[in-house]
């Protein structure tokens, strides 16, 4: 044992110690898988060789069977969309036109109200849809004008928030037919804003009918006047002046643009899965996010809330639902009474109790 004189403990102790080539451990696993085979100088890529390659749904490297680990496949949208409709022609959401006990926060008075799903597609609540909407397009609209306007440094006299429409064949995919849309738009100084897809038309009776066209209304930030319109290539653009004095100046209030898209909503094109109104160019979402907004104009969540029914009582609109005790987690069907002015209910919870 003198040959050992000139090793350190732990190399004599792996020496005595070292697994034979080959040998089987009472795993039953093959041990010839070595300290030495770690510290040789390999390359790299011989670690991750193409035999050690588990495939899914095979058995791994000591035989144990493998998850499957793909990625799940994107859901692509399909090239055709569905017949689209008006606002309206569809069927009520849950509980909707249901009573609900309410209650006055400055009278006390107690009444009830139907609820409201406030979905495009039903029939009692889609004006209520449209006007939430026209609210929260409104705000955006003109305060991303102003922002647009500061950021590019255009002079006020020469800011233009027109309304234009473009009306085309109905040709393709929704899609394709807003991408057609909006290069139209860019083509005749529209620098960005919002479209509402309309792709009815009124007959001699006054119905909304399709006709082979569609059109989009176009409330869009321009730097500079816009030409009255024309047709180009079967594509008609049309720039629709001020009602009041006639010129393409464009919106003059924050009300007058509401005014708008609440009507061009109340009869728009509707497509299960997709949006009426969208947002694109300067006025887009990539481009202009809701956060940056808010960080220099104040008051959105004030103009955008949605207003109290009106009480029969007193006529004022500080109204909310009454919450009943089966939505505390109590079996009873009686209200639970509400102090004027108070949040907290008070009142029935002992009897439920």
């Amino acid at each position: 044992m003198k040959w050992l004189a000139g090793f350190s403990m732990p190399v004599v102790i792996y020496m005595v110690f070292r697994p034979k080539s080959g040998s089987v451990n009472s795993a039953g696993h093959n041990s010839a898988l070595t300290v030495d085979s770690h510290l040789s100088h390999k390359p790299l890529n011989d670690s991750f060789s193409e035999d050690r390659v588990v495939e899914p749904h095979s058995e791994g490297v000591f035989g144990e069977p493998v998850p499957d680990v793909s990625l799940p496949k994107r859901k692509v949208r399909s090239g055709c969309d569905e017949e689209p409709v008006l606002p309206g022609h569809g069927d009520p959401g849950k509980d909707c036109g249901v009573l609900r006990e309410m209650i006055c926060r400055d009278c006390g008075h107690h009444f009830q109200a139907e609820r409201s799903c406030m979905m495009r597609e039903c029939p009692n609540c889609y004006h209520k849809w449209a006007s939430k909407e026209s609210k929260v397009a409104s705000w955006r609209f003109w305060t991303g004008c102003k922002f647009v306007r500061v950021n590019l440094m255009i002079p006020k006299s020469k800011a233009r928030r027109a309304h234009c429409v473009i009306s085309f064949r109905t040709d393709g995919t929704l899609d394709t037919q807003r991408k057609v849309a909006i290069q139209t738009a860019k083509e005749h100084g529209i620098l960005g804003g919002l479209m509402v897809y309309h792709p009815f038309r009124r007959d001699e009776e006054r119905h909304y009918v399709p006709d082979g066209y569609v059109h989009f209304h176009i409330l869009g930030f321009a730097k500079g006047d816009i030409p009255p319109g024309g047709t180009d290539d079967g594509i008609v653009f049309k720039h629709i002046p001020h009602p009041d004095g006639g010129d393409f100046r464009g919106f003059r209030s924050i009300s007058e643009v509401q005014k708008c898209i609440f009507y061009l909503l109340t009869h728009c094109g509707v497509i299960k899965g997709r949006h009426s109104l969208t947002w694109w160019g300067e006025l887009s979402y990539n481009s202009l996010s809701t956060q940056r907004l808010d960080a220099v104009f104040e008051g959105r969540e004030l103009y955008c809330q949605s207003r109290g029914i009106l009480c029969p009582s007193c006529g004022s609109r500080n109204t909310e639902p009454l919450m009943m005790p089966h939505e505390y987690g109590f079996p009873s069907k009686e209200p639970i009474h509400h102090s004027p002015g108070a949040g907290v209910p008070w009142g029935g919870l002992n009897d439920a109790l």
